[in-house]
């Protein structure tokens, strides 16, 4: 593989630590307050500013790796999401949620493995 293809992956994937950055502290903020305010507290707007730290590397990414290689990479989002989620949020784990896990990353290897470049 190409340096410039596998910097690009790890610049998706870093896409990713901050969109799931981002939805814990939304969701922090959302168990504390209500409406509006569950953007305008201080975890809503490290949320925001976190998801839009997550556009940049994204971004980059697009330039050099195609789109429908770079999507599937950000379900990558959903592994993040369940560990930080059991570990900040104290929300359970299950045998069903380690196979999705599982199957999320078998999916994300193949899609990365079947792009061309």
């Amino acid at each position: 593989m190409k340096k410039e293809y596998l910097s690009s992956l790890l610049l998706a994937f870093l896409c990713t630590f901050f969109m799931a950055t981002g939805q814990i502290l939304w969701k922090i903020s959302a168990d504390n307050n209500s409406g509006i305010w569950i953007f305008l507290s201080l975890y809503g707007i490290l949320g925001t500013l976190s998801y839009l730290v997550a556009l940049i590397p994204f971004t980059y990414a697009l330039k050099i790796l195609d789109l429908s290689v770079i999507f599937p990479v950000v379900a990558i989002n959903y592994v993040w999401i369940a560990i930080a989620s059991s570990y900040f949020l104290n929300e359970l784990m299950n045998s069903y949620k380690w196979l999705g896990i599982f199957a999320i990353i078998i999916g994300v290897s193949f899609v990365g493995r079947g792009s061309k470049k």
